[in-house]
């Protein structure tokens, strides 16, 4: 595919496209990763190098004492500040990143020390783009960094995360409309709403995603980027503002999930985006409105972007929609499975935990191996960044993103039809609201087992008689809350197994909700 010019309304050329970080969460999170100087790697070299010391650098200290500062080694040759952030965001808030670049090590230093604990716990899970990272704590305490050598976290501690960003765009030399903020936006998850305005000569809008970790994900991703190479960059961060209200459909307002808005009329470009959205909603795998789009693969457009044909550009799926169509980085491919005790619906249940599984498919000449589709790419992610190399039925699962885009329904008589199922419509999907508290709370597979939904009149001892065959060690309820309870299993392999068959199982009429627990049931 050549490259060629591309001419927006109004006949000027369109600016290249800058590419986009180096899977920050893995595809579709694709952003050019930290511009800096020679001079200021060579820096970081020399400053790292005598940060981490000689006995750091060459061997891994086990009796090293805890640190909330973490050494990593075996790193991709070219990671960035960003993906590690990202990385790592899941178990808390990082502080500062300190790479060394060339050497594949880095220092990252969290927020407390019990967010560089639960690293350490889960150290032999940590991958980055197939890269088992090498985790210990460092003999540092904290770094001590210059602002130009610190890197800023992707959200400080304290902020109030929303699924509503506050984008400006600074050094605007190419015009950014709404299709141009869904595009780049759209690209680390599903985008509910837009709204753009112009305040004190800055060029600024409001966008919602889908949820407030969508939204955590896109601000880690975009912040300080580039849209076109060299100008227009991305200030984001989190409005106080927990979901948008859109009144119109036009140039400066849109609301992707209803496109039976009034349409502003105000300029006939506006009309026809609005019309255009409002058909495309009406298919499966919508298609932006042709307003300014990056159609055709213009000249320094980044690959996963270029493609389908002049005037459209590919589109994430849209919110909630169903069928055959997906979004690159949903699915992942899971190899290494019990193929005698693993099924579609026990892969749905731990997955599950992680995200909202669709469809799930055993491939029937490899039943070791299975597709797991998740609704958005960041639970995918997550799904790889914390299930990967847990035991499963005495097997270590390998899981990483797979090149499908969604996961095919097999025809009649195809194949062993039990191989394959859709979960599209479960109500069994922990994560269907945008609100629910249960996105705050997913955590590392562990030997201890929140249960929630208890019935009132369940007792203590039909709850240590229901866990018996997995040989629970302790339950213990909460005090004030009996309608749920920490479970510790003997192993991490035995608590999934519980998890797979006592979720959503029916005492006194309550169906049990199971997910893995943040701390240890305590005597």
């Amino acid at each position: 595919h050549s490259p060629r010019s591309f001419f927006p309304l109004g006949g000027r050329p369109s600016p290249p496209f800058l590419s986009l970080l180096p899977s920050l969460l893995l595809p579709p999170f694709s952003m050019a990763s930290i511009k800096r100087s020679a001079d200021d790697s060579a820096g970081d070299n020399a400053m790292a190098s005598a940060m981490i010391g000689t006995a750091d650098a060459k061997r891994v200290r086990e009796d090293q004492a805890p640190s909330k500062v973490l050494h990593l080694r075996s790193l991709p040759p070219d990671a960035s500040e960003q993906e590690l952030v990202s990385l790592f965001n899941v178990y808390g808030p990082v502080k500062n990143v300190l790479l060394m670049r060339g050497k594949a090590q880095a220092l990252v230093e969290m927020h407390d020390i019990y967010h560089a604990m639960q690293i350490i716990s889960y150290a032999n899970n940590l991958m980055l783009r197939s890269h088992k990272i090498r985790v210990q704590y460092s003999a540092h305490q904290q770094l001590n960094l210059d602002n130009q050598q610190a890197h800023a976290p992707a959200v400080e501690p304290g902020t109030m995360i929303t699924p509503v960003l506050h984008v400006q765009i600074m050094n605007m030399i190419h015009p950014i409309t709404i299709e141009v903020l869904y595009q780049v936006f759209g690209k680390c998850g599903a985008v509910h709403r837009i709204i753009t305005f112009t305040k004190g000569g800055v060029f600024q809008a409001l966008v919602q995603m889908s949820d407030a970790l969508t939204a955590q994900a896109a601000q880690a991703a975009l912040d300080q980027q580039n849209i076109y190479a060299g100008c227009c960059q991305l200030r984001v961060g989190f409005s106080k503002l927990p979901e948008l209200v859109v009144k119109s459909n036009g140039e400066k307002s849109r609301d992707f999930l209803n496109p039976h808005l009034p349409v502003d009329t105000s300029s006939s470009v506006a009309a026809a985006a609005a019309a255009a959205a409002a058909a495309a909603s009406m298919r499966p795998f919508a298609q932006l409105p042709p307003m300014g789009m990056f159609g055709g693969g213009p000249q320094g457009m980044a690959p996963h972007m270029a493609g389908g044909h002049a005037g459209v550009a590919p589109m994430m799926q849209a919110p909630g929609a169903g069928g055959d169509f997906g979004t690159a980085g949903t699915v992942v491919l899971v190899s290494n499975l019990n193929e005698e005790k693993v099924d579609c619906d026990a892969l749905f249940k731990l997955f599950g935990v992680f995200g909202d599984v669709l469809r799930v498919k055993i491939l029937f000449k490899k039943k070791s191996t299975a597709l797991v589709q998740f609704r958005e790419p960041t639970q995918a992610q997550l799904a790889v960044s914390l299930l990967n190399g847990t035991s499963f039925h005495d097997h270590d699962m390998h899981i990483q993103i797979s090149k499908h885009g969604h996961v095919a329904m097999p025809r009649a008589g195809e194949e062993d039809t039990s191989l394959t199922k859709d979960y599209t419509g479960s109500p069994l999907h922990r994560f269907r609201l945008a609100t629910s508290k249960n996105r705050m709370h997913v955590y590392a597979p562990s030997q201890s087992l929140h249960i929630s939904n208890i019935a009132a009149d369940a007792t203590d001892q039909e709850l240590k008689d229901l866990f018996a065959p997995f040989h629970v060690e302790l339950i213990k309820r909460f005090p004030n809350d009996p309608k749920m309870a920490i479970a510790q299993c003997p192993s991490v392999d035995v608590a999934c197994q519980a998890l797979v068959t006592l979720h959503n199982y029916n005492l006194r009429g309550s169906g049990l909700r199971i997910s893995f627990a943040r701390q240890a049931a305590s005597a």
